[in-house]
């Protein structure tokens, strides 16, 4: 029996730009709603209000970066939240949505922030638990890092 050939999708062009004040609003939603659906944030009361406080800060303290369609500024597929220290990329936070998923939207992100093709350490885990082990294989991952930065140690 002959294999079948998988589907080809077909997905729409995007490209990758430093994120605008306009873009804030999409990149504090996401973030705040996937963090609160990772256990055990999902059970925690005042959960939004200290989250928002800590997300706002690490923003005001990153660059972001946002994928959208081509020839429209506006539809976003999905952002990076990362900085530069000790001559690595730090990527504190990634979101692309549901749709555009797997189809190198996350990876042109990177590429974008980490023109200078220094070592990349993730400070936070992906949500699931799969991404994250696949993601491992190409990245490091420390938590520890976040920290040791806003506290200035060189």
């Amino acid at each position: 029996m002959a294999k079948s050939e998988a589907k080809k999708l077909d997905v729409p062009r995007w490209s990758v730009r430093l994120a605008v004040p306009d873009d804030m609003a999409f990149v504090l939603d996401s973030w705040l709603r996937t963090s609160h659906r990772t256990y055990p944030n999902m059970h925690a009361t005042e959960f939004f209000q200290n989250e928002r406080a800590r997300v706002q800060r690490l923003v005001e303290s990153s660059l972001l970066a946002v994928a959208h369609l081509e020839g429209d500024l506006n539809e976003l597929l999905g952002h990076l939240v990362y900085g530069q220290w000790r001559k690595t990329l730090l990527v504190h936070y990634a979101f692309v949505k549901p749709d555009a998923r797997r189809h190198g939207v996350f990876t042109s992100l990177v590429a974008f922030a980490n023109f200078a093709k220094a070592p990349v350490v993730l400070t936070a885990p992906a949500q699931d638990e799969k991404v994250m082990s696949g993601l491992m294989a190409h990245y490091l991952y420390d938590q520890r890092v976040l920290p040791l930065m806003q506290r200035g140690d060189r």
